[in-house]
């Protein structure tokens, strides 16, 4: 499975939905700024938990709704 996370103007989601490239998902968000893609889940909250210095335990909780959505916002509380 693929996950994307897509960084928005006005959030940043995690989505699993498949894409050829990243202008497709410029296509379907108005607000787009950038995507990066993951192969795994636990590439994504390796990438969480080091780009913005997060727990283990905390990206888990952050990504596990993903399993039951297509995609989900992901809050980055400080």
């Amino acid at each position: 499975m693929e996950y994307n996370i897509i960084y928005l103007t006005s959030k940043v989601i995690l989505s699993k939905k498949q894409f050829e490239s990243w202008n497709d998902i410029q296509e379907l968000y108005e607000d787009y700024k950038a995507s990066l893609k993951f192969e795994t889940i636990e590439e994504v909250n390796d990438f969480l938990s080091s780009e913005y210095r997060i727990d283990e335990e905390s990206t888990k909780k952050m990504t596990k709704n993903i399993y039951q959505e297509e995609s989900i916002e992901l809050i980055f509380l400080t």
